[in-house]
């Protein structure tokens, strides 16, 4: 059996097989499937951009086996960017990054096989925030691509929601003076709220005895949504992964070709990665210092 990825907006099944880009419709695949394969699941879901902060993912039945398999393995987040970061993402994770800092996660201990992560620039000694609070950049709906690349846009993308830009009187990027700003988090939680900003995407023994990992822009196509990117980054692991060696992968802009530019993948770009079951990752933002 091929690796399967399903979306279920609303009560429509679409089930995708990689190496048939065509879309197929049928309920009782997966009834067929959770027969066979009882403690199986799909690779990292792909769908609309309300996918990516709102999907439910399902428990699997424990397998010893796995957990096993997962001891030893790390999920490494490294800061170089010359800013204080959060990472925030699935199972409500937050991390806190000075400068410079990194932090690790045991594989073996996170809840969820499916996880998402974004990255928010957070208050520090410079304020990164645009002089009009974000007023200056209006995004469309649905957003363009084009919003996210030349001019101001850049920087605008890198601190801005874009969900609450281009308005007058409303503050779309977070400093300590913002309305919500959390002293102890050092944080706004309504502002870097997680439905924005640079997506990376991990799907830990998916099938198959593989991880798949992904970045996701949806450059392309938005998708009624959002371009997620705001900071530049890259994924590193010593495991020999299907881009045919040691893993080094890099999305330094919000058009880059190695993440998912629309979320069905019709670029055909070979954004999702697979690796063993075995490895680690190092997920690093500003990659040798490199702003946005």
């Amino acid at each position: 059996l091929k690796p399967v990825r399903v979306h279920c907006p609303a009560r429509l099944l679409y089930v995708w097989t990689p190496g048939l880009r065509e879309m197929a419709f049928f309920p009782v695949v997966l009834l067929t499937l959770a027969v066979v394969h009882p403690g199986a699941a799909a690779p990292a879901l792909r769908g609309n951009a309300s996918s990516h902060s709102g999907v439910q993912r399902g428990a699997r039945v424990p397998d010893a086996g796995l957990q096993k398999a997962r001891i030893g393995r790390s999920l490494t987040f490294v800061n170089s960017c010359p800013e204080p970061l959060a990472v925030t993402g699935s199972e409500a994770a937050y991390t806190r990054l000075a400068p410079g800092a990194s932090h690790v996660m045991d594989i073996g201990q996170m809840g969820s096989t499916n996880w998402r992560f974004t990255p928010y620039f957070l208050p520090g000694d410079s304020n990164l925030c645009p002089e009009d609070a974000c007023s200056g950049w209006r995004v469309t709906n649905p957003a363009r691509g084009s919003e996210w690349v030349g001019g101001m846009n850049p920087h605008y993308a890198a601190v801005c929601n874009p969900d609450l830009s281009g308005r007058a009187g409303v503050v779309g990027c977070c400093s300590k003076e913002s309305p919500d700003y959390n002293a102890a988090t050092g944080n706004c939680p309504n502002i870097n709220n997680g439905g924005w900003g640079s997506l990376f995407e991990v799907f830990f023994d998916a099938w198959g005895g593989l991880d798949f990992l992904d970045f996701s822009t949806n450059f392309v196509n938005p998708d009624q949504g959002y371009v997620f990117f705001n900071i530049p980054m890259s994924l590193t692991s010593p495991a020999s992964c299907s881009n045919g060696g040691s893993l080094r992968w890099q999305c330094l802009a919000a058009d880059c070709n190695t993440a998912y530019q629309s979320p069905e993948d019709s670029e055909h770009n070979g954004a999702q990665l697979s690796c063993p079951s075995s490895a680690s990752y190092m997920v690093e933002y500003c990659p040798g210092g490199k702003m946005p």
